[in-house]
């Protein structure tokens, strides 16, 4: 079951992680694509521009030329100057500049352009041919040939408004077809994003499923290490009554008989013979120490007397065993102790009396200490204190410490250790009177 629920778990996080980098990577794609795209619009956005400014000038110099060509028309004809042979010169000379502007003019543009300028290139030469066919005469009327001059600068000069009108379209038409090219990016993108939202959607469900089958995973792991730590607890517990029972009902009693038969022994040796009433009275002896050894193991593990006479003597003895033992003087405070207290409160109360006693004179080297009890809001309410030289229980959690939480909680319980290094300790304990049903878990 463990194997099949951890490949179940490998296939989900397998799942989970293409499923990321799918939505990575789809993320980077739009990116990428929409950045790739926008540069491309900048750059024909700029090409176009260029091209149109390119024309634009184009044609204003084109209209410088043709300006100064037709001033010296204008002067010609004013002067009536057309037999002067410098004036064929001067014409020449501008009109080659007009030539020249018109031939920068691009040639990569639509039909229609090309058409435009090669009809204004006509239409140029006529009006030249024209010029040069006065050119040598005194004969002419200035009003016909202002005429004449004049209808030819009309049609060159509407020639060239309708190329700069072509290439205004021109403009236009290519900013129509950056504005469709952006708005198909605008849907490519909007759908990416679409994807990439519901994707997201998709992802962040089944991570929360995820999340939630881990958590259920951990509740369960927790509610079965409470109930093994319930059950080991319980099992040591007996193991330890167990022992005690034995050691009191059977050694103790082999070791009593083995103490009457040595009395007896010893009646039956002779007075005169010393070295064997020496050798009953070691045995003898022996067998006492041995005995009453034995009555302190058995004590240690499980007083008889926190079954026969309750919670309250339990701990005064206990409290009387750790002063004669030792240098720390136990006082024992007891203030309306029910006498029918549910073993596995009773049990916990007094193991964790013990562990802090012992932690007291073991590890605190205290002189005095202090066990209250009280019973109040059907709840038993446990202090310890000493006068030992403290510690940090932040950063000190020994197995002691741990088993008495452990205790504790399993009963559904608190426990708090309010210490500090160099200063006394106190600990506090509560338990409710009614035990958790069974297989609850320890609340942390």
């Amino acid at each position: 079951m463990d194997s099949a629920r951890s490949s179940s778990v490998q296939k989900l996080r397998a799942i989970l992680l293409v499923s990321f980098s799918g939505l990575l990577g789809l993320l980077l794609f739009s990116g990428l694509d929409g950045l790739g795209v926008l540069s491309r619009l900048h750059d024909e956005e700029q090409q176009a521009r260029r091209a149109f400014l390119i024309r634009n000038a184009t044609l204003t110099q084109l209209r410088g030329s043709l300006l100064e060509y037709w001033q010296g028309l204008d002067r010609c004809i004013a002067e009536n100057g057309w037999d002067d042979p410098r004036r064929e010169r001067e014409f020449v000379r501008l009109f080659a500049a007009v030539e020249g502007a018109l031939s920068h003019y691009p040639n990569d543009g639509p039909v229609e352009e090309q058409n435009l300028i090669e009809l204004l290139h006509t239409t140029l030469l006529q009006h030249q041919a024209m010029a040069r066919s006065f050119i040598g005469r005194s004969d002419l009327p200035p009003l016909a040939t202002g005429s004449m001059i004049m209808a030819g600068k009309v049609q060159i000069l509407e020639i060239s408004e309708e190329i700069s009108r072509v290439n205004r379209r021109m403009l236009e038409e290519s900013g129509y077809r950056l504005l469709a090219r952006f708005d198909t990016l605008q849907g490519r993108l909007r759908l990416l994003l679409l994807i990439t939202l519901l994707s997201g959607l998709l992802l962040a469900a089944g991570s929360f499923l995820y999340i939630v089958r881990l958590e259920r995973e951990v509740d369960e792991r927790s509610f079965e290490l409470g109930q093994l730590s319930s059950r080991l607890v319980q099992a040591h517990e007996e193991e330890r009554r167990s022992i005690s029972r034995e050691l009191h009902d059977e050694v103790g009693q082999s070791l009593g008989a083995l103490l009457v038969d040595a009395g007896r022994l010893a009646s039956l040796v002779p007075q005169e013979d010393e070295q064997a009433r020496g050798y009953v009275a070691h045995i003898k002896s022996v067998a006492e120490r041995t005995l009453q050894s034995v009555r302190n193991i058995a004590l240690l593990l499980r007083p008889s007397m926190l079954d026969d006479l309750g919670l309250v003597p339990a701990l005064e003895w206990q409290a009387r065993e750790v002063s004669r033992h030792g240098e720390m003087e136990v006082e024992v405070h007891a203030d309306d102790i029910p006498e029918d207290i549910p073993d596995d409160q009773k049990t916990c109360i007094y193991r964790v009396v013990q562990e802090a006693l012992n932690n007291a004179a073991r590890h605190a080297s205290a002189r005095q200490a202090t066990v209250t009890l009280h019973y109040r809001d059907n709840k038993f309410e446990l202090t310890v204190t000493d006068d030992g030289r403290g510690f940090d229980p932040k950063t000190t959690r020994g197995m002691g410490i741990l088993g008495m939480d452990e205790r504790v909680k399993r009963l559904g319980g608190s426990l708090s250790i309010q210490s500090a290094p160099g200063g006394a300790t106190t600990l506090r304990a509560e338990l409710p009177w009614t035990q958790p049903a069974a297989g609850a878990n320890p609340v942390n």
